[in-house]
């Protein structure tokens, strides 16, 4: 965490230039000149002005100014991290101590690769990269000892090609962690086990509770006490009694017992926020809809294979053509001759009501969603979704879009009401609108590139959140191209509460594979000032590492509580020796 800052703060400020901040100097540049062959960085040592020639890892005036205007302009989703508009002065072209923490974390991990994308040349940028790749890896919440190892191997590279970049003023005792991370990562597990968020947060909680500066231990003890008994009180209130302990969270589904009423696809657990409006489906829109619960409907699989078999001598662009058009017909068809007397199938045959409530805003799976126009002129985002697909052909891409509109429709079928929120989108073409840098882990997304097939719908459990992030830029003309963010919602969802409901769970961001990292091709010559050449230490290879199972764990922990018994004289079971 700290470290993660540090390392933050020096990139952050060398590349940016800020004056008093930066690592970079008239020292730093004849430090350089006595020890490295970089002519378009060296400085006379006799030189005593202020002003030294711009670094290739330096962006301008007009880039700086560009980058925090657009950390300003940036919008996140619900609760992703604070206002980085407060953040910075446009008037002095700087940082303020509002940047916190976990707005390092954010922009070291997830935006410095996109900020510097189109203001760096492509070695500095690719180093600097693999950097933010480096802390995203070992941060992540499901690890890979393999991977890790690889990436143990990879880091020491990566520092060197770091030395080929920067002033050799720029490398402190922070920079060298970095080459023990991945080592303790693998060796002590995920850091959110680790890192000091949570105590600082705590920390942050007992300094609100002091009210008398004078005696500060007593104060937070008196609050401390005050809070214990109210919450032990609220134990013994009534259920319809609204206390801290039993207030909903904010993005909070329905309550604890999420997936009792689910039937299908149909009454899974989500909640509007706001107040609804009614409007009614008809004509296309409605069959659409229709279609798209039966095709995503496991129950209706059978039948929908059994149409395509039908068509098989048809060429597959009329096939998809023909089940938009026909197979609701037909699968109502089929539940009428066939005299199929199961309360859902029939439902399913007969679709969904006309009449539709709309949410202007939803919560589901720890995600609240906005609509496109909901989110105009508000300081945060939430409209951007992701989906991943897999084609008759099983290939697979991920759907990018913009959420427009929040339906929730209701099925009739017997006494039970059955109920399904659709979101209308706006997708992007997965070919043509849709590039990814593989080694980097980048997406690009252009908007302009629209989905040309009628498939608005989606069901909102199948959706994960995303957001859009522009390419700061000094050209005069705008880059349609924006990178696609994953987002983790705000709610852990327990895998046990699913039970027999077969979901995708995006709420873990899993480890990603780092990039190989290879050295890059800048020609710095290192001179030895002494005289002679430089010598390059050897290789040291780290023996193998094998991390113990949990049950290799407790049982050297309990033979070495058996030996510390038979050195005091008593019993293996814990009785005492006469």
């Amino acid at each position: 965490m700290h470290t993660e800052k540090n390392v933050f703060d020096n990139i952050f400020n060398t590349v940016m230039d800020f004056k008093g901040k930066t690592k970079d100097g008239l020292a730093a540049r004849k430090d350089m000149t006595i020890w490295c062959d970089r002519p378009e960085h060296s400085v006379d040592l006799e030189y005593q002005g202020r002003e030294v020639p711009k670094a290739v890892y330096q962006v301008t005036e007009a880039q700086k100014a560009a980058i925090l205007q657009w950390l300003v302009s940036l919008k996140f989703p619900d609760g992703y991290c604070s206002n980085l508009s407060r953040c910075v002065d446009m008037n002095k072209l700087t940082t303020t101590a509002s940047m916190k923490t976990h707005d390092a974390h954010v922009i070291m991990q997830r935006l410095l690769p996109i900020a510097l994308k189109e203001m760096l040349p492509e070695h500095v940028w690719s180093c600097l990269t693999e950097i933010s790749l480096l802390f995203q890896s070992i941060c992540s919440s499901v690890l890979d000892a393999a991977s890790l190892q690889r990436l143990q191997e990879s880091v020491p590279i990566l520092m060197c090609n770091l030395e080929k970049i920067m002033p050799p003023s720029f490398f402190d005792a922070m920079e060298h962690l970095i080459i023990h991370l991945p080592y303790e990562a693998l060796t002590a597990g995920p850091v959110f086990y680790r890192w000091m968020y949570r105590f600082e947060r705590f920390l942050g909680e007992l300094k609100k509770k002091v009210t008398n500066k004078a005696h500060v231990q007593a104060s937070i003890c008196q609050a401390y006490l005050q809070q214990e008994i109210s919450t032990f009180s609220s134990f013994y209130f009534e259920r319809d009694v609204i206390t801290r302990r039993k207030r909903p969270a904010r993005n909070d589904d329905i309550g604890e017992d999420l997936y009792e009423n689910v039937v299908s696809i149909f009454n899974y657990p989500g909640r509007g926020k706001g107040a609804a409006t009614q409007r009614y489906i008809l004509g296309r829109e409605l069959q659409i809809a229709h279609t798209y619960i039966l095709m995503n409907c496991p129950e209706i699989l059978p039948f929908y294979h059994e149409f395509r078999a039908s068509l098989s001598a048809f060429p597959e662009n009329e096939i998809d053509a023909m089940v938009d058009s026909d197979f609701v017909n037909w699968y109502k068809y089929q539940i009428n001759s066939r005299e199929i007397v199961d309360p859902l199938l029939v439902a399913l045959s007969w679709g969904p009501c006309a009449s539709a409530k709309v949410w202007r805003s939803y919560v589901i799976n720890g995600y609240t969603y906005h609509t496109s126009a909901y989110g105009q002129g508000r300081p945060t985002t939430n409209s951007g979704l992701c989906v991943p697909t897999i084609g008759y052909d099983n290939s697979e891409s991920n759907f990018f879009g913009v959420l427009h509109e929040i339906l929730e429709l209701e099925m009739p079928c017997g006494l039970q009401k059955l109920t399904c929120v659709l979101f209308r989108c706006k997708w992007v073409d997965p070919t043509r609108g849709v590039r990814k840098n593989s080694k980097f882990n980048m997406i690009d997304v252009n908007h302009s590139r629209v989905y040309e097939k009628n498939e608005p719908f989606l069901l909102a459990q199948q959706a994960a959140q995303i957001y859009y992030a522009e390419y700061p830029s000094t050209r005069r003309t705008q880059n349609p191209w924006v990178c696609a963010c994953t987002v983790r919602p705000n709610k852990i969802i327990s895998q046990t509460q699913h039970k027999d409901v077969d979901l995708d769970a995006f709420q873990q961001q899993f480890f990603q594979p780092p990039p190989i990292v290879e050295t890059i091709n800048y020609n710095i010559q290192l001179s030895n000032p002494i005289g002679g050449r430089v010598e390059v230490m050897p290789e040291t290879h780290l023996p193998d590492l094998t991390i113990p199972s949990e049950r290799e764990i407790v049982e050297m922990y309990e033979a070495q509580q058996n030996a510390q018994y038979q050195e005091e004289g008593e019993w293996i079971d814990g009785s005492d020796t006469e």
